[in-house]
């Protein structure tokens, strides 16, 4: 087969440009707002983690680099699918569409194996909470994401020289699989912290009884405080435990929503592309670009799922908002100075009315 421009075929890349000029444009234009969303939203997300001093957790540095991934798709990935697709008819160039496909997987693939990592140090934080800091030590963690960036490049740069239908069908089963992986420990993770909230739950419970009928009596009233205060840590350490949970629920129902549709229609474009090697329906090549929008903007519900479950981070970015927007500002500053002004005068009316 020959290789050239006129070709569609000379590139064995993954992305499928031919397609109605409309549905580029449009693809082109979106990509630009997603960008835009991805770069602000992780922002956010990296300036709230260092300025509310919450990088003090293996889990949060987890967070960090996979914001930090997430942001490079936006900042790279998806400014280069615009000039690609810009330049889809006047010079197609093997090589932008190669490194494009580089930096898409490399940053989509990262943020996986630091979803992956964060379940697993969720883990060992509920199940092994006692020795918690021998199974996760910082040089554990950078050990892990040498690794991951490792793996991460290998496979990416495997993938990229060597495309096949049976390469891009293991990466599809890997995505399952890690999904499912990711699912499971969750799923675990959820009913092992309600049994042990439920125990808790029924020790404190028989703990207030025991109280009321005979040793509160001959309990020193230090004690009695102590045992409060401890009692409330643990709800406050159980809410802290499930509200993470919760985040990591969203991510994979997100993942699962997002990656879905993407896993199972590539499997049937890629049959064509690099199994058979002939041109795959034009309604195929349009529904796989739109595919391939919907898991880039993965990278922006990511921040946005953590930033939402995180108290400080969601703080931290609603007084980011109200700074960018002055007119919301000045409404609440007028309504304040109202409500204030409201309040003397009815003072000043009761001062009149009963001197």
């Amino acid at each position: 087969m020959a290789k050239n421009n006129t070709d569609p075929y000379y590139c064995l890349s993954i992305w499928p440009l031919d397609v109605p000029r409309i549905h580029l444009i449009t693809f082109g234009i979106s990509q630009a707002i997603s960008s835009i969303f991805t770069i602000v939203s992780n922002l956010i997300l990296i300036q709230a983690l260092y300025q509310t001093n919450q990088l003090n957790t293996i889990s949060n540095k987890f967070i960090l680099l996979m914001s930090i991934s997430d942001m490079c798709m936006g900042l790279i990935g998806q400014p280069m699918i615009i000039i690609m697709v810009a330049l889809k008819d006047t010079f197609r160039n093997c090589t932008l569409e190669k490194f494009v496909e580089y930096v898409v997987f490399l940053s989509a693939n990262f943020s996986w194996f630091m979803l992956v990592l964060i379940s697993i140090d969720r883990y060992f934080q509920i199940t092994k909470l006692n020795r918690y800091n021998e199974y996760m030590t910082e040089y554990r963690m950078k050990v892990a994401v040498i690794g991951s960036i490792l793996v991460t490049n290998i496979f990416t740069l495997v993938l990229i020289l060597s495309p096949s239908f049976t390469l891009q069908v293991i990466l599809n089963i890997a995505n399952i699989a890690m999904m499912t992986f990711v699912a499971s420990i969750y799923a675990y993770m959820m009913r092992r912290l309600k049994k042990h909230d439920k125990n808790r739950r029924a020790a404190g419970l028989a703990a207030a009884e025991s109280h009321v009928g005979n040793q509160m009596e001959h309990e020193s009233p230090e004690n009695n405080q102590s045992n409060i205060i401890a009692n409330h840590m643990a709800r406050k350490e159980s809410r802290k435990q499930f509200s993470a949970l919760k985040t990591i629920r969203m991510l994979i129902i997100a993942i699962f929503a997002l990656y879905g549709p993407y896993n199972i229609m590539s499997t049937y474009w890629t049959y064509y592309k690099f199994g058979k090697k002939v041109n795959p329906p034009l309604e195929l090549n349009v529904v796989i670009l739109w595919a391939y929008f919907i898991v880039l903007t993965n990278a922006t519900v990511n921040a946005c799922i953590i930033i939402n479950g995180n108290s400080k981070a969601r703080r931290f970015a609603m007084n980011k908002i109200q700074r960018v927007s002055p007119s919301q500002s000045k409404d609440q500053a007028s309504s304040d100075q109202s409500s204030m002004s409201h309040v003397l005068t009815t003072q000043k009316k009761k001062t009149l009315v009963n001197p």
